[in-house]
């Protein structure tokens, strides 16, 4: 291709880099980006869970746990009460009914606290029992009171609760104030230093090592393929032109695309595949292209170009 700079022509024919080299030079660069921002992440997250705020909320959230009776603790680890006694075969029913039917009531009765209403918690375990315990439980019409059947098994009486624990006991101790509070806090500081962490991964390898790898601004997946970005006058982008071009792929085709199902990402690729010059989303709007170094170099500007092509003819 020619290029030109007012009067002087410029005579460098580079070839178009053939796809298959772009496509694998993307694998490599999205491979070690995922790769270091694994290792931050890893990195930071045992940061956090050593810093006071992480040990605080784990605190709170063990308090409400503990004060739930819904859970045993066992080499320092807590285990849901139903979990603990369905693996257990050496505790008799008669034990675990006992323990369960006493946590339980416990539970409930303290979700009058919670709710604000009186007997909630009563009326709320009474009204399970007659729902998927009736066999177990009846109402006496006299008294009005939830009473047990006189032949009902204890094995029948643990599963009843386990199951109670399970689909009703734990979804109302996930909306206590304090658990939810303190679990979503870590979850978003998780979710902040995954995010930091992608974040300053792109901007290594896809911002810092270009701008240093100034000749074609090339990533390592370039580097290793012998390609990079020229602008249209056929030298390589100068820092405020690859900022800009850099801009359009992070907001674009990255940002974007994680908000709306890769699209962005998608038109980018099937420009460079479909258009007659192979650019993608990002080379298109900063109008340079990715072009091969296998057997010419690459020039900073005219004058280097100037310099060289003197030097040459001067041998």
């Amino acid at each position: 291709m020619e290029k030109e700079k007012k009067e002087n022509v410029i005579e460098i024919e580079y070839d178009y880099v053939p796809l298959y080299k772009r496509f694998f030079s993307a694998i490599i660069d999205i491979f070690i980006t995922i790769f270091l921002a694994l290792i931050l992440t890893l990195s930071s997250l045992f940061i956090y869970t050593n810093t006071s705020i992480y040990k605080e909320s784990i605190s709170s959230i063990n308090t409400v746990i503990e004060d739930s009776s819904l859970y045993i603790k066992s080499n320092e680890e807590y285990i849901l009460i139903s979990d603990y006694y369905e693996n257990n075969k050496t505790i008799s029913n008669n034990e675990k009914r006992k323990d369960l039917e006493k946590r339980v009531n416990y539970f409930y009765i303290n979700l009058n606290c919670y709710s604000g209403i009186s007997s909630f918690g009563n009326n709320l375990l009474n009204e399970l029992k007659l729902e998927y315990g009736n066999n177990l439980f009846y109402k006496d019409e006299i008294s009005n009171e939830i009473k047990e059947k006189v032949d009902a098994l204890d094995k029948d009486f643990v599963e009843f609760y386990i199951y109670i624990i399970n689909e009703n006991a734990i979804g109302y101790l996930l909306q206590n104030d304090i658990y939810k509070n303190e679990t979503n806090k870590i979850f978003i500081f998780q979710i902040i230093l995954l995010v930091s962490s992608i974040i300053i991964s792109v901007l290594i390898f896809y911002l810092f090592i270009p701008l240093i790898i100034k000749r074609g601004n090339k990533t390592i997946g370039k580097l290793i393929f012998r390609f990079g970005n020229l602008k249209v006058n056929g030298f390589s982008l100068s820092k405020k032109d690859f900022l800009i071009k850099f801009l359009y792929f992070f907001f674009l085709e990255f940002l974007l695309s994680l908000f709306t199902f890769f699209i962005p990402l998608l038109i980018s690729i099937g420009m460079m595949i479909f258009s007659i010059s192979h650019q993608n989303l990002n080379e298109y709007l900063s109008q340079s292209y990715s072009l091969s170094n296998e057997n010419k170099k690459f020039y900073l500007n005219y004058e280097e170009y100037l310099y060289s092509k003197k030097k040459n003819e001067g041998r």
